[in-house]
């Protein structure tokens, strides 16, 4: 039997067909999508150049390129007002918006479909208000391929020769200044210039501590890297394609890493105020004090630049000093060292009470002088000066500390010299020994006293007497006198007179050839010597009759008390029957001092 075969696919076969049919419906589809997408190129293309030519014509009406403000307004004002007649449907792409004009840049990769107008970048080209733009570029993206296409304006605004940047700089740090500079309205950029000399750099590669060129698009640039407490000059131009005119060569200079200088004002009893001028950038002040040149404080910190400094005792020596600290924590040296003393009430030597006696042979004046109290922790003190009048004022003595310091002062003055008028001059102060600090002293004006030594009664004479052991009618006698007074030298000057007496008349002549030996002492000082008679050699004897055998003087140191008793004795005669021999002896009493 004849079998007939059925035509007919399997499976397999199947599946191998439609998977050649998808790919070459894939592939239609792909061609179709390309040429799709190169036909919208085209269209971009198209559109791009319809707008240079259109911005190109604003340039020949105006002298200018319209800013961003004017192109992105809605594309019926944009044709109105800036691309004049310009196709509304020229402002969008083909798949924009109605004014695919934007002003921002475009990338490869940002996929936004419009046409990006890049101007200069000036604030007078994209910001809000601004009427103009001395170039552009207009770009778009190319779909079929990804790149980005660009037009270049054929022309651009030349800048102004007289358009130059004003400068300002200023420091920020120790190694920082900061520039700032006026906007020129057809820059697209900025070259600024630092240097340590006039001499500028020319290329940005020679930028170090030294000097440097450095671009900026905006109005202000940082220089950082630069040397401490160092002047630099600097200058900007403005560049659009080529650069403008430099502007004036400003300076300035970074911070110094130096301390302040401090000063301290007038003090009163218990404070000072110091001060310091403030330091370009320092975030605050760290200072010491010290009191009476002793060790100094703990650092304290503070942004103030004076500082009140108090102590409850006056006269009291008061130092400080300051360092500047930095914010980046750099700290400068110790200033010199300013300080005060703190000052002191004088006291007031209100009256002088004056006494004046004779302690001792060394006169003394006695002064109280009645004074307010000095304050706590400091010692009342006074000295004098002295003279017949002002006009003979001697120097001053040395401070002597009173024997009080809060009450009455009373201290002793010794005369220095035996005038009749003594004239003397007090001061008192109070001083705070720790410091060596004392108030201003305070005069209690002139004192005078009457200086004239008392009247000194002289001792009356005195006498000794012995008869003589021949001749009782004849007395020897010793006679002592005080005969002046040396008031400075505390001493007295007493004369003696050795000689004999008839005490009755009658007596025959003395023998002419006898001589005999006498002595006298006066207070330790002892004479002799050997006499016969001149009175009595050739006539009798005549009641009351003397005849001096020798005499002199000594001088007599007194006590401290200024009174003196002296011994006194005296001889005469051999002792033979004839005229025979006599002695005496006695105390003597000087005169007192004290009246």
């Amino acid at each position: 039997m004849i079998r007939i075969r059925q035509w007919g696919f399997t499976i397999v076969e199947l599946v191998v067909i439609i998977t050649v049919i998808g790919i070459l419906a894939t592939i239609g589809t792909l061609g179709l999508s390309q040429y799709q997408a190169e036909s919208r190129d085209a269209i971009r293309d198209s559109k791009a150049h319809v707008i240079a030519e259109a911005l190109e014509k604003y340039y020949d009406t105006y002298g200018e390129y319209p800013s961003c403000q004017q192109l992105t307004q809605s594309p019926q004002l944009v044709r109105k007002d800036v691309l004049v007649n310009i196709s509304l449907d020229a402002l969008k792409t083909p798949r924009g918006a109605e004014n695919s004009l934007a002003c921002t840049d475009l990338s490869d990769t940002s996929g936004d479909d419009i046409f990006a107008y890049v101007g200069d970048g000036s604030a007078t080209c994209i910001g809000p208000s601004g009427n103009a733009c001395a170039i552009f570029t207009l770009k778009y993206l190319k779909e079929s391929t990804g790149s980005v296409e660009t037009i270049a304006s054929r022309r651009q605004i030349p800048l102004d020769p007289n358009a130059i940047p004003t400068l300002t700089v200023a420091p920020t740090g120790l190694s920082s200044i900061n520039a700032t500079w006026s906007t020129i309205s057809q820059a697209t950029s900025y070259q600024l210039q630092y240097s340590k000399t006039t001499t500028f750099p020319t290329t940005e590669a020679e930028n170090t501590a030294n000097s440097g060129t450095l671009s900026s698009t905006t109005n202000s640039k940082a220089i950082t890297g630069l040397s401490t407490a160092t002047i630099y000059y600097f200058r900007v131009r403005a560049v659009s394609y080529s650069p403008g005119n430099w502007s004036e060569t400003k300076t300035a200079s970074t911070w110094s890493l130096i301390p302040p200088t401090v000063s301290c004002g007038s003090a009163t009893t218990t404070s000072i105020q110091c001060s310091w001028a403030a330091i370009a950038g320092a975030s605050s002040y760290q200072f010491q004090t010290r009191i009476n040149n002793g060790s100094w404080s703990a650092t304290s910190s503070q942004t103030a630049i004076s500082r009140t400094i108090t102590n409850s005792t006056q006269g009291t020596r008061i130092d400080i000093r300051v360092q500047t600290v930095f914010g980046s924590g750099e700290v400068s040296d110790w200033s010199t060292i300013a300080g005060a003393n703190l000052t002191i009430v004088a006291p007031v030597l209100n009256t002088i009470g004056r006494t004046i006696s004779y302690p001792n042979i060394a006169t003394r004046y006695y002064n109280s002088a009645n004074t307010s109290s000095c304050p706590t922790g400091t010692q009342l003190q006074n000295r004098y000066r002295n003279g017949t009048s002002p006009s003979t004022w001697g120097a001053w003595t040395s401070w002597e500390n009173s024997s009080s310091t809060t009450s009455t002062s009373t201290f002793t003055i010794n005369f220095p010299s035996y005038t009749d008028t003594f004239q003397i001059e007090i001061e008192g102060r109070c001083i705070n020994t720790a410091s060596g600090i004392a108030s201003s002293s305070t005069s209690s004006g002139v004192s005078t006293a009457k200086h004239t030594p008392p009247t000194i009664t002289l001792s009356p004479a005195t006498y000794c007497a012995g008869a003589y052991s021949g001749r009782s009618a004849f007395h020897l006698r010793l006679g002592v006198q005080e005969v002046s007074y040396n008031f400075a030298a505390n001493t007295s000057v007493v004369s003696w007179t050795l000689y004999r007496y008839a005490a009755t008349g009658g007596w025959q002549s003395f023998d002419a050839t006898k001589t005999w030996p006498w002595s006298a002492n006066v207070n330790g000082s002892g004479w002799s010597g050997a006499s016969n008679s001149t009175t009595w050699r050739y006539a009798p004897s005549v009641a009351g009759q003397t005849e001096i055998i020798a005499s002199s003087s000594v001088t007599v140191t007194h006590n401290a008390a200024g009174n003196a008793t002296i011994s006194y004795s005296g001889s005469d005669g051999p002792g033979s029957a004839i005229f025979g021999s006599a002695s005496c002896s006695g105390s003597y009493n000087l005169s007192d001092l004290r009246p």
